[in-house]
């Protein structure tokens, strides 16, 4: 399985001394880096850490709109009535979901409008839209 990558800007404050060695201004500079676990404290050879900034960084071969449409259903963030419904209408994987109109999950047994809203939220997630629903 893939680690989780992350990125950082941080920003770096590096003194500027004149020729006796007195402290004269600082010199503003950032920089990126990729790792693979949550910064502790890094550290940088002669310069002052001033902040960080963390994200996750996409995996691609976790984000290709083919690996997320054959994600099991079960990988989403519902809750288990919502996925026991879609389990019992046969709806396996978030394809399966994503192309059926909101209005038609909404006939299956023990689906309401609350669990649309949860399986339109889950789909967002993943950057998949989806039609649009009267309640």
């Amino acid at each position: 399985m893939p680690r989780t990558k992350y990125r950082a800007r941080l920003m770096l404050r590096q003194p500027v001394y004149d020729k006796n060695r007195n402290l004269v201004d600082y010199q503003w500079d950032s920089c990126e880096v990729e790792f693979t676990s949550k910064l502790g404290h890094p550290v940088v050879a002669g310069a002052e850490l001033i902040s960080v900034v963390e994200e996750k960084v996409p995996d691609v071969r976790t984000t290709t709109p083919q690996v997320i449409l054959a994600k099991p259903i079960s990988e989403l963030n519902l809750s288990v009535r919502a996925v026991n419904c879609l389990v019992n209408a046969n709806i396996k994987t978030v394809g399966e979901l994503a192309t059926r109109h909101p209005v038609e999950v909404k006939r299956l047994k023990g689906v309401g409008n609350t669990m649309l809203d949860e399986y339109a939220a889950a789909l967002g997630e993943l950057g998949i839209p989806w039609g649009r629903w009267q309640g």
